[in-house]
């Protein structure tokens, strides 16, 4: 039986210690899994990996309630575990929880990298401060991508993804989500700046999220898989038959403004399996923006991952 002094803690340190130590009682009775290693050892390296893989998932999807994501990450580190147990339990609170958090401060990364950009944009007396085009805005920070301003703004995949050695399609899925979440930041910081501030306005935070919500699942990125980007620092899975490929059909609801109307394709996406799709309810549309002709999916859909998905063109409006 495992033995925790919890009497110098807080409550809620005391249930996270309790919970703790009941995993490890868990673990400890089921040899099978720890092959001869320590309970404590074997369960940080499932928390070390569960970052790993939870970080990949936010990237891809900004949400963890797309079906099969969480379980895909539960059934790579935690394989023929009982679906009542308690380790089981935990991991899939702290990829919820994990994902809640990253998403919170990436709002607040994305805000303040633009503050940043725009008081050095002032200085230099340029125009960026005053545009108020998505497009436009879109453009600007597409030229301002760098691997250092990504990470700024990207966070919690530093030091875990290797930008150089990815592949040709994650490298332009992480040039468009820089470039468009920044360019969504901008109106987001005059939307804070302003005076008469309004929920309803497409400049607002609660739009941000929802366009969160909604680009990375966008049909333009179908094909996009775990096996498109190159992870550091953590040994994983090399069974490419987990890899398997986006495919969505969620309206986009929010403009998008790509460098190309088709995505480069996917790595030696001949040996992705064919996979059950993963659907996940269609958040509402996001509020209507003021810039006409912006590129966007027509009908409320649903995401899924699978093979044989093809990059179709945005339909303009």
């Amino acid at each position: 039986m495992t033995y925790h002094d919890d009497s110098q803690e807080g409550p809620m340190r005391k249930a996270i210690s309790r919970r703790y130590a009941e995993v490890l009682d868990e673990l400890e009775g089921d040899h099978e899994m720890l092959h001869r290693r320590e309970p404590e050892d074997f369960w940080d390296e499932i928390t070390e990996r569960l970052d790993l893989e939870t970080c990949i998932m936010v990237l891809s999807f900004m949400r963890h309630d797309v079906e099969g994501a969480k379980d895909w990450i539960l059934a790579e580190l935690l394989p023929d575990t009982q679906p009542y147990s308690k380790a089981l339990g935990i991991a899939r609170g702290m990829i919820m929880n994990k994902t809640k958090d990253w998403k919170s401060k990436l709002i607040r990364r994305v805000t303040g990298h633009v503050r940043t950009v725009l008081a050095a944009d002032a200085a230099a007396d340029e125009l960026l401060n005053g545009c108020t085009s998505l497009k436009a805005l879109v453009e600007v920070f597409r030229k301002r991508f760098t691997k250092d301003n990504f990470f700024e703004v990207f966070f919690f995949v530093d030091g875990y993804l290797d930008f150089d050695k990815t592949a040709q399609l994650g490298q332009y899925y992480c040039r468009e989500l820089y470039a468009h979440f920044c360019g969504h930041g901008k109106l987001l910081v005059d939307w804070e700046n302003s005076k008469d501030r309004v929920v309803e306005d497409p400049r607002s935070q609660r739009a941000f999220m929802k366009m969160m919500m909604h680009f990375p699942l966008s049909e333009h990125f179908d094909g996009l898989s775990r096996a498109e980007f190159k992870l550091t620092g953590l040994k994983t899975s090399a069974n490419r038959e987990k890899m398997v490929p986006k495919t969505s059909d969620l309206a986009v609801g929010v403009e998008c403004f790509f460098a190309s109307d088709v995505a480069p394709p996917p790595v030696d996406s001949t040996v992705l399996p064919t996979a059950a799709s993963a659907e996940t309810e269609a958040p509402p549309p996001a509020p209507t923006s003021v810039l006409p002709h912006a590129q966007t999916s027509t009908a409320t859909k649903t995401a899924s991952r699978g093979t044989g998905s093809k990059h179709r063109r945005k339909r303009r409006h």
